[in-house]
């Protein structure tokens, strides 16, 4: 009982930890670190740095060129990869990299209060570009400072130093805490929102078998018969039904004895509440090495922390009066101006224009919501063409200018 008072005076004083739609309280002391974000974009934090947010758009800009030396062609899109482009919110800059035949890359980035968040896209398509970055400025004009301390009372994620009152289709957030007191031990926690699949519970069970039987086949049967699993039992955390497994490491070899405890559960598709939860516990680790020292905690005392932790994380209350409102953000209207390719969706209800040379109908209504229009160009015409006087038209992809908002009875005057 002495050992395990020591995890007790840990708790004496304790801090409350946001991420994504839950909170947990955890010791005053310890270091919190946020790895993988995700709200759709992945994002990532440069922390103190917006002073130098042009130096950093400058070097993704040089990370970009050698892409667009090898695929670049010229085109509307591949011209947007050649500068930052700018945006309504002077705290907004995109920065557009070609990275194959068709594939491109987005990164936006906002300046948040002493911060740079920085929102990146792969593997777009060239008909892509401008929706994931009108997605993007929706995701940055949301984004708001979030205190270590602040607790935010409305629907939506908390990230590092940030909040965005969001619903988002996908929402992923890593982070792990270590302790002062104890320098080997590190809690992970990785919190998974799909959209539309959950992983069958048994994946847990049937991976964790899986991997003792190859530690058998490669020659690690001893070792494996000398685990000691303090815990491996289905458990119920925070209305997640999930499955612990607490195993005991013996010394071996090089390895010094340490713990590995482990909660698993698969959530369900499309709830925010219920998301898959994955959450570690490890001893004995000494930098990058996971057995580098023997543990400074007994297996009462890593039981104890571990229930501790696991038994304060819960839902992150939000007032009645604040649910509704928090998903209906305020998108600024579409400018004039506004360019979008061939089969992209129609960001505006309005009359577009089309600059291309040989373009048949340049001016065209076109509803918010429906696909950019293919533009009809005239080819220059054969003998036989002049000869009975006749024009071949072909369709071809584009670019299109809003030139102006109103309805489509309205005829344009530009």
């Amino acid at each position: 009982m002495e050992k395990i008072g020591r995890i007790e005076s840990l708790f004496k004083v304790t801090k409350c930890v946001c991420f994504t739609r839950f909170i947990m309280d955890v010791p005053v002391g310890a270091t919190v670190v946020y790895g993988r974000m995700t709200v759709d974009a992945e994002i990532e934090r440069y922390e103190e740095r917006a002073f130098e947010a042009e130096k950093i758009i400058e070097l993704q800009m040089s990370e970009n060129r050698e892409g667009y030396r090898l695929f670049g062609r010229g085109g509307e899109i591949d011209k947007l990869a050649e500068a930052p482009i700018s945006t309504n919110d002077d705290r907004v800059k995109h920065v557009v990299g070609i990275t194959g035949f068709n594939k491109y890359s987005l990164d936006t980035f906002v300046v948040l209060g002493r911060d740079v968040y920085v929102l990146n896209n792969k593997g777009i398509l060239r008909r892509e570009i401008y929706k994931f970055m009108r997605d993007n400025e929706v995701v940055a004009s949301m984004l708001r400072i979030r205190l270590e301390n602040d607790i935010p009372e409305e629907d939506g994620v908390c990230i590092d130093g940030a909040f965005t009152p969001q619903n988002p289709d996908f929402e992923n957030i890593e982070l792990g805490m270590r302790l002062a007191e104890f320098p080997d031990v590190h809690l992970s926690i990785s919190i998974i929102k799909h959209s539309d699949y959950a992983e069958p519970q048994e994946e847990f069970l049937i991976r964790h078998n899986e991997a003792l039987n190859r530690s058998r086949a490669s020659g690690l049967g001893e070792w494996v018969d000398r685990l000691r699993f303090l815990r491996k039992a289905q458990r119920k955390l925070n209305g997640w039904n999930g499955y612990e497994i607490l195993t005991q490491f013996p010394a071996w070899e090089s390895a010094k004895e340490g713990h590995q405890f482990a909660f698993w559960s698969s959530g369900a598709p499309n709830d925010p509440l219920n998301p898959q939860v994955d959450i570690k516990l490890d001893t004995g680790i000494k930098g990058n090495n996971t057995r580098g020292v023997p543990s400074s905690l007994t297996d009462d005392e890593a039981i104890a922390l571990w229930d501790r932790l696991l038994n304060s994380i819960r839902i992150r209350p939000v007032k009645a009066d604040k649910k509704k409102s928090s998903y209906l953000p305020t998108v600024p209207e579409i400018p004039t101006g506004t360019q979008q390719c061939t089969d992209s969706t129609c960001l505006a209800s309005g009359w577009w224009q089309s600059f291309d040379s040989g373009a048949v109908e340049p001016v065209r209504w076109i509803a918010k919501g429906d696909r950019m229009p293919p533009i009809h160009f005239r080819q220059e015409q054969t003998w036989r063409d002049k000869l009975f006087d006749t024009q071949r038209v072909v369709l071809g992809g584009g670019m299109w200018q809003l030139m102006r908002h109103g309805e489509r009875d309205v005829p344009p005057r530009f």
